[in-house]
């Protein structure tokens, strides 16, 4: 979904859920059973259609939708409803809100909470409406991160806070902050504690850093490299990966020996055990960037109780002999 402000200045992309699908990727189906299950389909109510339904039977009124920050920089929905005794906000997924404010033809506002990066500027893909959706439209199926990423990497150091970078943990044994005090060059390192769940102690703990990553065009048809500094106390496992995505291709699956379909190429490396590394250690990446490439992202995977701190996140060219 492209949402547009009303000058028509900006844009934001939005992902919504589809309802009720009929058919499910990557399974033939019968011409006769197909024409069967999308009959169904139009026989049976939308979930959609009966919580519209349900509010008009009960005199409420959807009166709009707000987009707004969840954690970092995911996103989430405030549903904003009327009834004839008073008013209603309730937090909703954002693909189910937007679905609902689509059928119900709602208006939908954006917090100031959400990131100006977000935003994408209109005039830069055209001088009319016409031409700049005309524009979009193209990428928003090939690489819709190419029309709100920077060209160059931003906020590896932290400098900015945590914007640009996302955290996927059980928050009852994962946390993390910036550290001024523990870093290696920049002015803050992040720091991740993972501690025993107080429910399952025997369950493993893990989780994942990820960086929204950044335009590949810079580096379409050269050797990418990247690098950080990490130490850690009794962390068992840290793993970097760097992933360039393009337009869908085969690849060979080397433990079956058949091409699969893909749009990423990844590189990875696993530094385990990370046990104890009172000392900022090096860690680097080199990966070839297709000359078609669009994006590039990288993210930590993180395993066992511990502390671990990341810091000096940079990128650079090498030449074509480097590993």
């Amino acid at each position: 979904m492209l949402l547009v402000d009303e000058q028509r200045q900006r844009a934001m992309l939005l992902t919504v859920c589809q309802f009720d699908r009929t058919s499910v990727e990557g399974i033939s189906l019968h011409a006769s059973l197909e024409m069967d299950t999308a009959t169904t389909a139009l026989m049976r109510p939308r979930t959609l259609d009966l919580l519209s339904k349900l509010l008009q039977a009960s005199g409420g009124e959807l009166e709009r939708i707000c987009i707004d920050v969840l954690q970092d920089e995911m996103l989430y929905a405030q549903v904003h409803l009327r009834d004839q005794y008073s008013q209603h906000t309730i937090a909703a997924g954002l693909g189910d809100a937007l679905s609902l404010a689509l059928q119900l033809h709602t208006p939908i506002n954006v917090s100031d909470a959400v990131s100006a990066r977000r935003w994408i500027n209109l005039i830069e893909y055209g001088a009319t409406l016409q031409q700049q959706l005309e524009a979009i439209a193209p990428l928003m199926q090939t690489s819709p991160e190419a029309l709100f990423l920077k060209k160059e990497p931003w906020n590896r150091d932290f400098a900015q806070g945590l914007q640009g970078w996302q955290f996927l943990g059980n928050p009852e044994c994962t946390s993390y902050r910036l550290d001024t005090q523990a870093t290696h060059t920049g002015p803050a390192s992040l720091a991740i504690d993972l501690r025993e769940s107080p429910v399952h102690a025997m369950a493993p703990i893990g989780a994942l850093v990820h960086h929204e990553g950044f335009l590949a065009h810079p580096y379409q048809g050269q050797r990418l490299r990247l690098l950080t500094h990490i130490k850690s106390e009794h962390i068992q496992q840290v793993m970097m990966q760097l992933h360039v995505a393009g337009p869908p291709a085969k690849q060979l699956d080397e433990s079956t020996g058949v091409y699969l379909p893909t749009s990423t190429y990844e590189t990875h490396t696993i530094f385990h055990p990370a046990t104890d590394l009172c000392d900022w250690t090096r860690l680097e990446l080199v990966i070839e960037v297709p000359l078609d490439a669009f994006t590039a992202f990288f993210n930590f995977s993180i395993e066992g109780s511990g502390k671990l701190w990341i810091d000096a996140v940079g990128f650079e060219c090498v030449d074509t002999g480097l590993r």
